[in-house]
C-alpha cells in the first residue's frame, strides 16, 4: 500500500466516489453492537468495514464475522490489522453483487450490520428484503432523513416507497440519531441508526415482490393525484368498488394492509404494472 494513500494516523483516505465516511465514536459503536444482539450459531456480515472500527467490537464478542468491502486499500489494510483473527473472512467485492445465500452457509441465521453510504442505501435495502428469508436482523446507520422515511406512517408527508417497502416485508424500528460530528470526514447530512427485524406480518402475503413494488411506484409517480387516476389501467375498478375501496385518496393515504388488498384483489395477473 502506498505511503501517500494514507493518513496521518496510518488509515488510507475516505474517498468521495465510495461514498466513505467512517465512524469514530466508541460510544456509537459500542450501541449498535449490542442492538445486533449476537447469539451462538450467528454470523454476521458487515457491509463496508473500512477502517475496522466497528468491526473491532464485533471480533471481541467472539463472532463469526464475514466483512464485505468493495474499496481495494481497505481490503488490505483490514487484513493487516485483523491477520491473527480466524472469526474474521473478508471479502473484495461490492455488496450488491454478494450471494447471501452462499455466505450464510450453515450458520443458523444472518444478521447484516453497517454504516451504509447514502448513494448506495436504497440498492441495499432491496437486496436484504430479496433476501429476508436468510437474514434474521439488520442493524443499519443511514441518512436521518431516509430512517424518517422508512418508520413514516400512512398521511406523514416522509410516507412513500421505501416506507411501504420495508414495513410490507419488514419490521423497522428508529433505534437513536447520530450526529454528523462523530464521522470522518464529517458528513454534509445527520444520521441515524434503525433495526430490521425480518418478519412481518404481510410478506407472505405478497408473491411477487417486484410486481408489488411496480405497482406502489406506479401510484407514487403522481403523488398528488388520486388514486382513481394514477391507477387507471392497472386496476379493476369495478371489482374495487365492489369491496368499498376508496379510490379517491393519494397514495400516502394507504396503509400497508390496503396495498396489500389492491395487489392481491384488484390487479390481474396479466397486468404489469
Amino acid at each position: 500500500m502506498r505511503k501517500n494513500c494514507l493518513e496521518p494516523s496510518g488509515y488510507p483516505r475516505a474517498q468521495k466516489r465510495w461514498g466513505q465516511h467512517f465512524l469514530i465514536d466508541p460510544n456509537i459503536a459500542r450501541k449498535i453492537a449490542r442492538l445486533v444482539d449476537i447469539h451462538a450459531g450467528d454470523r454476521i456480515v458487515e457491509i463496508g468495514p473500512g477502517q475496522g472500527f466497528l468491526t473491532q467490537f464485533f471480533l471481541q464478542l467472539d463472532v463469526s464475522i464475514v466483512a464485505v468491502e468493495v474499496d481495494q486499500r481497505y481490503v488490505e489494510f483490514l487484513r493487516q490489522r485483523f491477520s491473527n483473527n480466524p472469526n474474521l473472512v473478508i471479502i473484495h467485492q461490492d455488496f450488491l453483487k454478494v450471494d447471501l445465500f452462499e455466505l450464510a452457509g450453515t450458520a443458523n441465521s444472518l444478521k447484516v450490520v453497517g454504516n451504509i453510504p447514502y448513494n448506495i442505501t436504497s440498492p441495499v435495502l432491496f437486496k436484504l428484503v430479496e433476501n429476508r428469508f436468510l437474514i434474521q436482523k439488520a442493524v443499519l446507520m443511514v441518512q436521518k432523513e431516509l430512517a424518517q422515511r422508512i418508520v413514516a406512517v400512512p398521511g406523514s408527508k416522509d410516507y412513500g416507497i421505501v416506507s411501504i417497502l420495508m414495513q410490507t416485508f419488514c419490521s423497522p424500528r428508529w433505534a437513536f440519531s447520530v450526529s454528523a460530528e462523530v464521522f470522518r470526514p464529517k458528513p454534509k447530512v445527520e444520521s441515524a441508526v434503525i433495526e430490521i427485524f425480518f418478519k412481518s406480518p404481510y410478506a407472505a402475503e405478497v408473491d411477487d415482490v417486484s410486481r408489488y413494488m411496480r405497482l406502489v411506484k406506479t401510484a407514487f409517480q403522481q403523488r398528488r393525484k388520486k388514486l382513481r387516476n394514477s391507477l387507471r389501467g392497472v386496476v379493476d375498478f369495478s371489482s374495487a368498488i365492489a369491496c368499498n375501496f376508496d379510490f379517491d385518496r393519494r397514495p400516502e393515504q394507504i396503509s400497508i394492509e390496503q396495498w396489500i388488498n389492491l395487489y392481491k384483489n384488484w390487479i390481474p395477473p396479466e397486468k404489469n404494472c
